[in-house]
């Protein structure tokens, strides 16, 4: 496929993610055990779709040669899989999930929801953003969601013109220090990233989770 046919179709299921996201509700829920946590039993989860792009902090000098080529300074880029997922055998309830990488190190999280910010620079764009929590993830064929090692998100932002056209993503993370240390997300949570658009790239279907 080539890539201007391809760009449109991952910014399309970008938005797919927000729009068909509907509440979680459990096939079998576990008693939260001492820590807290919680696990939700599902008899299935499919991956509905997954997309891969890399991500540079907002610092990085970025220079664009052509539409497809970009050269940017020494600082590594996160590489990101995003996409969504299905759960239960009916297939009607969804999750967006997210996983953040560098090197060795990475984290991941679940949706916990989506908003739409109608304003932008010129009033020419529209925002809508969509936040996880690290502390919710998927283990299997369970949802868990954890919060003893603090309350961690990671924030999706999608920029679109009026005709429904991707312009932009960032990535942005935030941690209310509590629970124990992690370097790796204090780092990810000391500045923003852009994403690089020429690294989009669609994965498609898997039948593994993030």
């Amino acid at each position: 496929m080539k890539w201007h046919y391809r760009l449109p179709m991952i910014a399309a299921l970008l938005l797919y993610g927000l729009f068909c996201l509907t509440p979680v509700s459990a096939e079998e829920k576990s008693p939260a055990d001492a820590s807290g946590k919680l696990t939700y039993e599902f008899n299935e989860i499919h991956v509905l779709y997954a997309a891969e792009f890399l991500a540079y902090p907002e610092t990085a000098a970025l220079k664009k040669e052509t539409v497809t080529d970009s050269v940017y300074s020494s600082s590594e880029p996160l590489h990101v899989l995003y996409g969504v997922v299905s759960l239960g055998a009916g297939g009607d309830r969804k999750e967006e999930f997210i996983r953040v990488g560098e090197g060795s190190e990475f984290t991941r999280a679940l949706s916990v929801g989506g908003s739409w910010d109608n304003y932008a620079t010129g009033g020419e764009y529209r925002v809508m953003s969509t936040e996880f929590a690290t502390g919710k993830t998927l283990e299997g064929t369970s949802v868990v969601k954890d919060y003893s090692a603090g309350w961690k998100t990671i924030k999706l932002t999608r920029t679109l013109d009026y005709a429904g056209q991707m312009k932009g993503l960032a990535l942005s993370f935030k941690w209310d220090l509590a629970g124990s240390a992690d370097s790796f997300f204090a780092k990810l949570a000391s500045t923003s990233y852009t994403v690089d658009m020429d690294s989009l790239k669609q994965v498609g279907q898997q039948e593994v989770g993030p």
